[in-house]
């Protein structure tokens, strides 16, 4: 999607488990602890006294010497020592590996996510947008009851902002948000796709205030993606409900005018991609390429690529191959806008990656991993990036790329989740946004090069909204 410039402890069965052994056989009592069980065969000086020896017969016959009981004994207290030992040893242990497992165990709330559920067993789409303005970061999600909910931070911290409903009930699809300057103003725009007509409706904040909800356009297939092509203008990408091409509109705003569509009949501009199963991935950036974009054929589900110049207008549409399902991620940061970077999840639930630099294309290639989500991507530093992406163990994950090569693999950041996860970087910091069941939850570090996010992810909850766990997808 376009990026915007168990702990399970060792459980025992009812019945003690005994541990064979020629000496004093050990077992665990319900309680877990040690209990010494003697070997009456073995061990004869440790049984009950018989009846002929109570009535006194025959002791001077059984009577063991004084060094053999001393030595007796000794073996007793030396069997108990190390019971004692290992009992510390096992206590030492869990201790341990509780506080080791501390970091990387979901939290009770989350233990309960079912892998197989997560995204009715499709891949998740991005359902948290992400807008940075006013010096703030804001973010939107879709809650429970359908109503876009707002709420913003300054990337550290979110804890002195609440969560705000911004009222616009019978979504399908998450918002998508955008800050940009018409007529010099600072601006918020967000839109999200509605049931109704299959509409994208859209609201924004200036001047202190939030407008109403107006209707955009109807006809659409998937969610609204945005592109902001320079300070006063924005286009707005989705796919045609009934082509299945994907659609662009010029959204230039007058002054107190309203949106309108470019061709004027309440539709969406269709292009002529050819059908999409996806919704598109759309950049825009300050070089001689101003717009990219990256779709799925909806037949074979190999990925399209194509170009926008002001000189030459359109390239003309590429098929790199490969075969994907869900929504396509193409990314390209401000500290590095010659570079273009793809990320897909394939049929066999790898992400694949290709770049272009300039004019120079790279191959496809497989990453790895075994995810469920389309990737969210960061670049801390030029020439860097971390992708974030939900395993289908449901588990966020991590993949970093230094400048010049991919590590070896994905890394477990120990937390579970139910929807793809975001990441942005915002007034030097890293922000990791996902939703669990019942809430949202961020994490935030200093913006840094480390190839390793897995000491630094320590998640605080964003309490007040119930995330919709309700995902659209297009039909095929």
């Amino acid at each position: 999607m376009t990026q915007p410039v168990s702990d399970t402890g060792q459980q025992y069965d009812d019945a003690p488990e005994v541990v064979p052994g020629s000496g004093p056989e050990v077992a665990y009592d319900r309680a877990g602890m040690y209990l010494i069980q003697p070997d009456r065969e073995n061990y004869p000086e440790l049984h009950a006294p018989s009846a002929e020896s109570k009535s006194g017969a025959h002791i001077a016959e059984q009577k063991i010497p004084s060094g053999g009981r001393w030595w007796k004994r000794r073996r007793v207290w030396i069997i108990i020592a190390g019971i004692l030992l290992a009992v510390i040893a096992l206590v030492v242990g869990l201790v341990v590996g509780l506080k080791s497992a501390s970091h990387n165990t979901p939290e009770a709330d989350d233990a309960d996510v079912d892998p197989a559920s997560l995204c009715n067993g499709a891949v998740c789409p991005q359902v948290v947008a992400a807008a940075a303005f006013r010096e703030e970061l804001h973010i939107f999600i879709r809650s429970s009851n359908g109503n876009i909910q707002h709420r913003s931070g300054n990337g550290s911290s979110f804890d002195y902002s609440s969560w705000e409903d911004l009222f616009k009930t019978g979504t399908l699809t998450q918002p998508a948000a955008m800050a940009w300057k018409p007529d010099g103003k600072d601006r918020l725009d967000v839109f999200a796709l509605s049931s109704q007509d299959r509409t994208i409706y859209g609201l924004h904040f200036q001047d202190g205030n939030w407008s109403g909800w107006e209707e955009i356009a109807s006809g659409a297939d998937s969610q609204p993606v945005l592109c902001k092509v320079a300070d006063n203008r924005i286009d707005m990408w989705t796919t045609d409900l009934e082509s299945h091409n994907i659609t662009q509109n010029e959204w230039i705003i007058e002054k107190n005018s309203f949106w309108s569509t470019s061709d004027g009949n309440g539709k969406f501009r269709t292009g002529n991609t050819g059908p999409a199963r996806s919704a598109p991935g759309i950049v825009c950036r300050d070089y001689n390429i101003t717009q990219d974009i990256a779709w799925y054929n909806r037949d074979s589900g190999s990925l399209r690529y194509r170009f926008y110049t002001d000189d030459d207008g359109w390239s003309k549409s590429r098929d790199i191959g490969g075969h994907f399902i869900g929504d396509p991620a193409l990314v390209s940061f401000v500290n590095y806008p010659q570079r273009l970077d793809f990320f897909g999840v394939g049929e066999d639930h790898q992400v694949y990656h290709f770049s272009r630099t300039g004019d120079e294309d790279s191959e496809l290639e497989a990453l790895g991993g075994d995810v469920t989500s389309t990737p969210a991507v960061v670049s801390p530093s030029k020439g860097v990036m971390d992708a974030v992406a939900l395993g289908r163990d449901g588990r966020i994950k991590h993949m970093h790329y230094n400048g010049s090569a991919w590590a070896d693999e994905w890394e477990d950041l120990g937390v579970s989740a139910s929807a793809a996860p975001q990441v942005v970087t915002f007034n030097g910091w890293v922000v990791l946004i996902a939703l669990g069941k019942n809430e949202v939850r961020y994490a935030s570090w200093e913006s840094g090069v480390e190839s390793s996010w897995a000491d630094l992810v320590k998640f605080k909850p964003l309490p007040g909204v119930t995330p919709s766990l309700d995902f659209f997808q297009e039909e095929l």
